[in-house]
């Protein structure tokens, strides 16, 4: 079995891929309907579905997202850049949390205390980095995704902007 820090190596990887597949998910509906992330479900919240069948709920929160679909829930925060990288530790653990049937691949996590303090040590150890955009910046950030153009961006569009 991989040890506790093992685990959350991989489950960083498995909530990054469930965070880009959120993030085409949006960018997909902002295509299709322009402005669509300023409809509030109720007064004060930007909230709905992605799909006629309301199976893909999407919460707009702050500086992020939560995202409900039938497979995963995620929540995730934007950076300033349009990027979706980071991984805040308490949306980590929330992620392993709200997902049952990734939590059964998890069994060593139990508590958000201990996902930090791996997180602290895979600093140290220099796969994670902190403070990328600036010191109130409370993400993690793969070294290997530093500097990589490939990465999902945001690209929420709004009703009159251009996207030809």
């Amino acid at each position: 079995m991989p040890s506790a820090k093992q685990q959350v190596v991989s489950l960083i990887h498995t909530y990054q891929a469930a965070v880009y597949q959120a993030v085409a998910l949006l960018n997909a509906k902002s295509e299709q309907e322009k402005g669509f992330q300023m409809q509030q479900e109720r007064p004060g919240v930007w909230a709905g579905y992605l799909d006629e069948l309301k199976q893909v709920h999407y919460s707009f929160h702050g500086a992020g997202c939560l995202l409900t679909t039938p497979a995963f829930t995620v929540d995730f925060d934007y950076a300033q850049e349009g990027g979706c990288t980071g991984i805040d530790p308490w949306f980590l653990f929330y992620f392993l949390q709200s997902n049952p049937a990734i939590q059964a691949n998890y069994s060593l996590l139990t508590s958000s205390e201990q996902v930090a303090q791996i997180l602290q040590e895979l600093v140290q150890e220099g796969l994670l980095t902190r403070y990328l955009y600036s010191e109130d910046d409370r993400r993690y950030y793969l070294m290997a995704d530093i500097q990589n153009p490939d990465l999902p961006t945001v690209t929420l569009y709004m009703p009159d902007e251009d996207v030809s």
